[in-house]
């Protein structure tokens, strides 16, 4: 039985794609410096409180 190998497939940005690096790669490290409160947040949401109902003392 003969072994059939897929083709080779390179990708890489074009120089418009190169330019979101920075930004993204920013994001990504206020994410990471973030995860609490970004943790917190999703808790709030899922348990039905926003945070304007939070700050605010109100029940949801």
């Amino acid at each position: 039985m003969q072994q059939i190998m897929p083709p080779s497939v390179e990708y890489r940005l074009t120089p418009a794609g190169q330019i979101f690096i920075e930004p993204i790669e920013m994001l990504y490290t206020w994410a990471i410096d973030h995860t609490a409160d970004l943790d917190a947040l999703a808790a709030q949401q899922a348990a039905g409180v926003t945070a304007q109902t939070a700050e605010a003392g109100e029940d949801p």
